[in-house]
């Protein structure tokens, strides 16, 4: 049965590879500066007018998706016959993925035998959005729904995140890390290092001197984790610091056979939370 594969401007795909993988992508809201924004490929606001508002000091806030946005969005496509795959924003770090599923839900048993299913991608920002174009291809290779959603679910955890944000006060107004450590850290130059654990929470890893260290030891993880027995795909997102995303994939090629680099903007809902200067490193690899 033909279906639409859907997912939410926190995968930070680019609109070029959502085109490219045939997925739709449902913005999600953001205020900075008093005033509210959709996240839509930098259409309402570019990402560099995002972070240079977040470095002159305006803390943007962000929305979930509820859930008759959702309704709104899937039943189109159940009128027209058409199934629903949505791959949600880790259900550890939003309610969206709830909201979705609640819809998903009550459009199961309004629309029989069409279906939605909702898949709880444990990812965030550009591994989320991997996994998500992983799909894309493997729907246009003419993978039905529910292969795909039972193929989703098997290899979710194998989509790694290695991470590092310029300034740690932003993991801290997210609740991620203490006010004490945000202190010291920052004092100290202190950057942290950190993954997705299995319940799609972030989790820090380590500790590292600097940010030169820090960016050798997210490549370092990628090295000693990723799978060697199929072609080396990356993808990397940095929050306005291409140069610094410039700098692990050379680091990464120096190390590795790689096939294939895709590096793309972490948008304003992801940099909300993780602040100008974020580097993230994501691959299939050894599960989490």
């Amino acid at each position: 049965m033909p279906y639409t594969l859907f997912s939410d401007s926190t995968c930070d795909l680019t609109r070029e590879l959502a085109l490219e993988a045939d997925v739709q992508i449902m913005p999600m809201s953001f205020q900075v500066s008093g005033k509210d924004y959709w996240d839509n490929f930098g259409e309402d606001i570019s990402v560099a007018d995002f972070y240079a508002q977040v470095r002159a000091g305006n803390m943007p806030k962000t929305a979930l998706i509820n859930t008759q946005r959702y309704l709104d969005t899937f039943t189109p496509c159940l009128e027209a016959r058409n199934d629903v795959v949505y791959i949600a924003f880790s259900s550890a770090l939003s309610g969206s993925c709830q909201c979705a599923m609640q819809a998903a839900e009550e459009l199961n048993e309004q629309y029989a035998p069409r279906r939605v299913w909702v898949v709880d991608s444990l990812s965030a920002s550009v591994g989320q959005g991997m996994l998500v174009y992983t799909a894309g291809n493997l729907r246009k290779g003419g993978m039905e729904a529910e292969t795909l959603v039972t193929w989703l679910i098997d290899n979710r955890l194998s989509l790694l995140h290695w991470f590092t944000v310029d300034d740690i006060n932003h993991l801290y107004r997210g609740g991620r890390v203490s006010k004490t450590a945000a202190v010291l850290g920052t004092a100290l130059k202190i950057k942290p290092v950190l993954h997705v654990d299995n319940e799609g929470r972030l989790i820090p890893m380590e500790k590292v001197m600097g940010r030169k260290k820090s960016l050798s030891a997210m490549v370092k993880h990628i090295v000693d984790t990723i799978d060697r027995t199929k072609p080396i795909n990356l993808f990397i997102g940095h929050g306005d610091s291409l140069e610094d995303a410039q700098i692990c994939e050379r680091q990464l090629r120096e190390q590795l056979d790689v096939a294939d680099v895709k590096i793309m903007p972490i948008g304003p809902v992801i940099g909300a939370h993780s602040g100008p200067g974020t580097i993230a490193l994501f691959c299939f690899g050894n599960p989490r």
